[in-house]
């Protein structure tokens, strides 16, 4: 009774074998060969691991994964044979051309099915290394190639170059990567648009999954500037009317512009600082019924954005804020040495201009810049005027 038993046991689990099979495609086991992962091991050394898995069957004991290699004679070599209970199987193949089976044990320990050979590759993995990066550290201020020599090894015609910046993880792909063909030298070239100051990293990456860096720092010479220019400004009035009328004229041609500029924060998108500007106008006009004169003097803090248009030459400035008017001394002066009483006064007043910076010898800049401001003098009367201003200048 216990041999018809165990018979009995055996027909219906094949019969279960069967049916699953069956459930499944022709070939109801497809291996996947396409993973692998890079492992560190204990004392920081990197190895490919490449794991082989395939459909999960029901109703069997056990795996049994066969995998040859090809020979330089084209023959298969068997270099792998286990079983596993699991559908999958992790082992350490070197390059080369590979073939796998798996044959199916059914809960009796008996082959049930052996799949046909799958055929693979095992591409060799090379493990690059930088050994030298020029230049390593870039100056904003200077004008950019954007190519890097690197020397090292294992750089092929397929790796991959990719530029790191370390503060946020934004990375840069090269415009154009020529290797020497010997794995020891290339060329990359990144836009140098895109460049900011920050700590970097040249990262490379073979096939395989292997990859090597070196750092690269990106900065200015000078984390801020500081500027003082000084030059002429005259003052051409546009409103209001009742400058015009008493005066009768609308030019100042009298006048000096002194300006402090600091620059504390440089990026890629250009310079943001903070100024304090001067400026000092005499307006005075003589007339048959009278004489009258008044000095003008102005104060304002402008916030400054500046951008270098060509580095080290070029640089445009724009500016825009908030100050005083001060009127001193205003008087009147009639026949007979008659004068009405000097008249001094303080009106807010604000505003914005832009300039061009023109480097002439190393830190020495010649700047043209034109200001409009605006200032209420009283509720029916304010002042708008155009001051031009040509000055020197120097950075420290």
């Amino acid at each position: 009774m216990a041999t018809s038993a165990k018979y009995i046991l055996s027909y219906v689990l094949l019969f279960l074998l069967h049916a699953a099979l069956t459930a499944q495609n022709s070939s109801p086991v497809q291996l996947d060969t396409t993973n692998y992962r890079i492992v560190t091991d204990e004392n920081g050394e990197q190895y490919i691991e490449q794991t082989l898995s395939w459909q999960r069957i029901d109703y069997i004991r056990e795996y049994e994964v066969i995998i040859d290699r090809q020979d330089e004679n084209g023959h298969w070599v068997t270099v792998e044979q286990t079983t596993t209970q699991d559908n999958l199987i992790t082992l350490r193949l070197d390059g080369g051309q590979y073939r796998c089976a798996v044959i199916i044990y059914n809960l009796l320990g008996k082959k049930a099915y052996q799949t046909p050979y799958t055929e693979f590759t095992v591409e060799k993995a090379t493990r690059p290394e930088i050994r030298s990066l020029s230049p390593s550290l870039i100056y904003l201020d200077e004008p950019v190639s954007g190519t890097f020599s690197v020397r090292g090894v294992q750089l092929l015609p397929e790796s991959d170059f990719v530029l790191l910046r370390l503060s946020n993880n934004e990375t840069h792909t090269p415009e154009s990567y020529v290797p020497d063909g010997r794995g020891r030298s290339a060329e990359v070239t990144f836009d140098t648009s895109l460049f900011d100051t920050g700590e970097y990293v040249l990262q490379v990456k073979n096939p395989g999954g292997f990859q090597a860096e070196m750092p690269l720092t990106i900065k200015f010479y000078k984390w801020y500037d500081f500027t003082i220019s000084a030059g002429y400004s005259p003052n051409f009035v546009l409103a209001d009317d009742t400058i015009i009328h008493y005066f009768d004229t609308r030019m100042a041609l009298l006048g000096g512009d002194f300006r402090m500029t600091f620059i504390p924060l440089k990026r890629r998108f250009g310079y943001i600082g903070v100024s304090l500007s001067m400026l000092y106008h005499r307006l005075s006009t003589q007339l048959d019924a009278y004489n009258l004169s008044v000095n003008v003097f102005q104060a304002y803090i402008n916030a400054v954005y500046q951008y270098p248009i060509i580095k080290n030459r070029l640089v445009i400035d724009a500016h825009a804020g908030v100050g005083f008017l001060f009127l001193h001394n205003l008087i009147f002066a009639y026949p007979h040495d008659i004068t009405s009483d000097p008249f001094t006064s303080f009106y807010f007043a604000a505003n914005a201009g832009a300039a061009l910076q023109l480097y002439v010898w190393k830190r020495l800049y010649i700047e043209a810049k034109a200001d409009f401001m605006i200032a209420p003098i009283m509720k029916d009367m304010y002042l708008m005027s155009v001051q031009p201003v040509l000055s020197i200048g120097y950075q420290f």
